[in-house]
């Protein structure tokens, strides 16, 4: 039987494991000079870090200046589960097919190819998600992580 501990170690994981595999494709774009997946995946992990932040609420009102290094200021990021993000992936793969077709729309291809280029590099760590046309399946590109 799994304690609340064990339980929170399995939950950071998935997030630490999602995170550390984009941030090794970062790098290889980087060194391939790949801007537009460097662009994407540095995109991604600031998505995945904002649904990690803590929500502060009204704690701002009462904010209070404390010393540098003062450690009841730190708080622990908030554990994400494998589920939560396949959320984050689907929604990113969503408004870019959506950006897609409405740029299709309006005339203009060459940047509606350009968003369905970063939806294709998004794809790669998430499972399947439905265009924002439709109910087309744009194909299950693959498990959520490599294990």
């Amino acid at each position: 039987m799994q304690t609340e501990e064990t339980r929170a170690k399995h939950v950071v994981d998935a997030s630490l494991l999602m995170k550390e595999r984009i941030r090794t494709d970062l790098r290889s774009a980087m060194r391939n000079r790949s801007s537009l997946e460097v662009r994407v995946l540095r995109a991604l992990l600031t998505t995945i870090d904002n649904a990690q932040a803590v929500h502060v609420g009204e704690a701002h009102v009462r904010y209070r200046v404390r010393p540098f290094g003062d450690e009841s200021t730190e708080v622990q990021r908030v554990a994400l589960t494998r589920d939560d993000i396949r959320t984050i992936i689907e929604n990113e793969l969503g408004l870019r097919y959506s950006a897609a077709a409405e740029l299709e729309r309006c005339g203009k291809s060459d940047a509606a190819s350009e968003a369905r280029a970063e939806a294709a590099i998004i794809a790669r760590y998430g499972a399947k998600a439905k265009r924002s046309q439709g109910d087309e399946h744009f194909g299950d590109a693959g498990s959520l992580a490599r294990s």
